[in-house]
C-alpha cells in the first residue's frame, strides 16, 4: 500500500475522498505496480489476455480504497487524515484512559473494511496498525 500511496503523490494526486473514492481497477497496475492482466501464448505469435493471479488483490485494494472514500465523503471528511483526527479528538474529549485502543475500535467502527476480525482474535489488526503509526508520527 505504501508504494500506491507513494506513486500516487509523486503523480502529484491528491491523495483525498474523491481520489479514494474514484480509483478504478485500471489504476492499480499504474500506481502499485500489480499486474491486473497477463499475455497467454496460445500458439506462436498468437498472445491472448488473461487475468493476473493478483488481480483479485488489486480488486480488493480497489474496493478498500472506494469504501474509505465513500465512508469519508458520507461524513464530511476531506481524507483519512481527517477521519484520524476528528476521532483523536473526540477521544480526547472523552478523557481516555485507553485511547489507543479506542482509536482501534472507532476506526474499525467507522470504516468497515478496517474491521479485520479473526475467530482467533477479536482486535482489529488494520486498525491497530493504524494507531502505531499515528502514534511515531506524533
Amino acid at each position: 500500500m505504501a508504494f500506491g500511496c507513494i506513486a500516487a503523490h509523486i503523480s502529484a494526486q491528491a491523495i483525498n475522498a474523491d481520489f479514494l473514492l474514484n480509483l478504478k481497477l485500471v489504476d492499480i497496475p499504474q500506481l502499485f505496480g500489480i499486474p491486473i492482466d497477463v499475455d497467454v501464448e496460445l500458439q506462436p505469435a498468437v498472445y491472448t489476455t488473461k487475468p493476473s493471479p493478483l488481480r483479485p488483490l488489486a480488486q480488493k485494494i480497489v474496493s478498500v480504497c472506494n469504501e474509505v472514500g465513500r465512508v469519508c465523503r458520507a461524513r464530511g471528511w476531506k481524507g483519512l487524515s481527517d477521519c484520524f483526527v476528528e476521532i483523536l479528538k473526540d477521544i480526547r474529549k472523552r478523557g481516555s484512559s485507553k485511547p489507543g485502543a479506542e482509536f482501534v475500535a472507532e476506526i474499525a467502527k467507522a470504516i468497515p473494511a478496517f474491521d479485520d476480525r479473526y475467530e482467533i482474535s477479536t482486535e482489529s489488526k488494520v486498525a491497530q496498525i493504524l494507531m502505531v503509526i499515528v502514534l511515531r508520527e506524533s
